[in-house]
């Protein structure tokens, strides 16, 4: 089942050789865990699109067991300047 999902990626943690479980923060359901398969590849088009603070539309690949995959995700910002200065993150 496909689901579309808009959010902001908060966090990533590596997942076998070349994937990670990413996790999104949403407005309406919180925060959802997600796989984004082969990711660390350097062709993949997903490369990019999973790092934190990384704002867009995430469709999801729903299974009955498991933590959704990410299959596509149409970027909205990448908020370069607050990545440049982490202390304006307030972590």
């Amino acid at each position: 089942m496909q689901k579309k999902i808009e959010g902001i990626v908060i966090s990533t943690v590596d997942y076998k050789e070349s994937s990670k479980i990413v996790n999104i923060f949403t407005a309406t359901e919180g925060i959802i865990g997600t796989v984004a398969k082969g990711c660390k590849n350097i062709k993949s088009p997903l490369r990019t699109t999973t790092t934190t603070l990384s704002y867009g539309i995430f469709y999801l690949n729903e299974k009955s067991k498991g933590l959704p995959v990410i299959t596509e995700v149409d970027i909205i910002s990448y908020f370069k300047e607050t990545r440049k200065d982490f202390f304006q993150l307030n972590l």
